[in-house]
């Protein structure tokens, strides 16, 4: 049978045709992702040049501003900035900041899934909050009301426990890289300075994003008024603690030989987290340096809202 040359004509005709509307496809599919890739990318750039921008005048407005603590250290955890420091390297006594070092190692071990019991050890510790021993509470708890409520016993309790469990603060420190002494896990230097556990603002601030980040329900609790713990209930040692906006992380330090400590962190726009630390203040002037940085950090980025 002949083969007709105006079939095959046609047929060639209809294959070539759909070989260009693939070829067109394919191109006009390939010109769209890239057309999103670079619109997605000016987006990138634009939101990082706002938030520089924000950056620099919130430098700016802190330049201004006196503080009565002897370390501020203000810092763009997002994009690993320093947005304003004074004496920041140097070290400090951590006092209660000992305990977010305490709590990140605990969080990262097979304790978090245990209970912790309070010993008589435990509340030989000062500051006594009404526990009692024999008590035990799930760790992640027993961790989120030491951290609201500054608890030396329930720090004492946790560090003991992990120490029995061959979890060593010193170790977990050298492990990490983390260029801080700490001598007693609830941070209490016993107003020896041989006895003060000190560090840096920067290390401080990075362990308190680790626990922000990879236990955000923990973090949540230290933004809270008040945290019950079996029928105990805790106040923050923050008494302005659920008046800052955008608080994503809060933990006060305290000793007559330390001064007052605060350490926050913020997130003025979403997704974007800001880490302040004040070392060595006074009782009551922590707070208003802090609260002086805070605001400053949200009249500067609120040009990007």
């Amino acid at each position: 049978m002949k083969n007709n040359p105006y079939k095959i004509l046609v047929a060639l005709c209809i294959l070539t045709m759909f070989i260009v509307v693939g070829v067109t496809a394919t191109q006009f599919s390939n010109y769209r992702q890239e057309s999103n890739q670079f619109a997605t990318q000016i987006q990138n750039n634009q939101a990082l040049q706002i938030q520089r921008i924000a950056r620099d005048v919130t430098t700016l407005l802190l330049d201004t501003k006196t503080f009565d603590a002897q370390t501020i250290y203000v810092y763009d955890l997002v994009n690993s900035q320093v947005i304003f420091e004074k004496n920041s390297e140097v070290p400090r006594n951590l006092a209660s900041f000992a305990k977010i070092i305490l709590a990140r190692m605990v969080l990262n071990t097979p304790l978090v899934d245990t209970d912790v019991c309070i010993t008589e050890d435990a509340l030989d510790a000062i500051n006594d909050q009404g526990l009692n021993i024999g008590e035990c509470y799930p760790t992640p708890e027993a961790i989120k009301a030491m951290l609201v409520s500054s608890s030396n016993d329930l720090a004492t309790a946790l560090g003991s426990q992990a120490a029995e469990s061959g979890i060593f603060l010193d170790q977990y420190l050298a492990s990490q890289n983390i260029d801080m002494i700490i001598y007693d896990p609830s941070g209490y230097d016993f107003g020896q300075q041989d006895q003060a556990s000190h560090g840096y603002a920067h290390d401080v601030l990075m362990s308190a994003y680790e626990i922000l980040v990879e236990n955000p329900e923990i973090a949540y609790a230290t933004t809270q008024e008040r945290y019950v713990l079996g029928e105990i209930v805790l106040q923050h040692t923050y008494p302005n603690v659920e008046n800052i906006p955008g608080l994503r992380f809060a933990k006060t330090g305290y000793t007559a030989l330390a001064g007052g400590n605060m350490m926050a962190i913020l997130e003025p726009i979403p997704g974007s987290f800001i880490g302040i630390v004040v070392m060595q203040s006074g009782f009551d002037t922590r707070f208003h340096d802090f609260e002086s940085i805070a605001t400053s950090v949200w009249s500067a980025y609120s040009i990007t809202r």
